[in-house]
């Protein structure tokens, strides 16, 4: 009877012994990982607001040079609307708020669509600007959102390899005058 107590605690000694040493790596792995994410994260939100200032220097220089145009002054004024309203939706917690304001901006919207329009007919010089603006911008997109996920794969690969389970989680960023998804990490819990 000794002999199997003694056998039983001293496997229990192993285990714990053992067992901790290993839960003590799995731990060190998981924290590992986390900081993994934790610096990509950090790497994209970086991207993104490079990006964002790009953005707006390309933003600012088109909105200069089509200020030449005749009729360009309301262009102007729905932005500054637009702007105005986004910033409450950002703000606003109420879902019946939330849907108010973004009708306000869908009106807002298709008034820019409007004369957009209605400006690329009468002059070329915006036309052609308008053109160059939107081709410009949707490389800086384009190029960011190619890093990004890039940078999400290898860190998602990474944590992988260590234990974790991580996924996109999609960020609404506005870049420019458009609002695109880009894909930070988070931990699947």
């Amino acid at each position: 009877m000794f002999k199997k107590s003694a056998a039983v605690l001293f496997a229990l000694f192993l285990s714990f012994t053992f067992g901790s040493g290993a839960f003590a790596a799995e731990n060190g792995d998981t924290q590992k990982a986390l900081d993994l994410i934790d610096q990509a994260n950090v790497l994209i939100d970086g991207e993104i607001d490079k990006t964002v200032v790009e953005a707006e220097t390309l933003l600012n220089a088109y909105i200069k040079d089509i200020s030449k145009v005749k009729g360009t002054a309301k262009l102007g004024s729905l932005y500054s609307e637009q702007m105005k309203y986004e910033e409450k939706l950002r703000a606003a917690e109420d879902e019946s708020k939330k849907t108010e304001i973004n009708q306000k901006l869908d009106r807002i919207s298709s008034e820019i669509a409007l004369v957009v329009e209605k400006l690329s007919k009468e002059s070329t010089y915006f036309s052609e600007r308008t053109a160059q603006y939107q081709s410009e911008l949707d490389t800086l997109i384009n190029v960011l959102d190619i890093l990004t996920r890039q940078m999400t794969a290898d860190a998602i690969a990474q944590a992988a390899e260590l234990g974790v389970t991580a996924e996109c989680s999609w960020k609404y960023v506005k870049i420019g005058h458009k609002w695109v998804w880009i894909d930070p990490i988070k931990v699947v819990t």
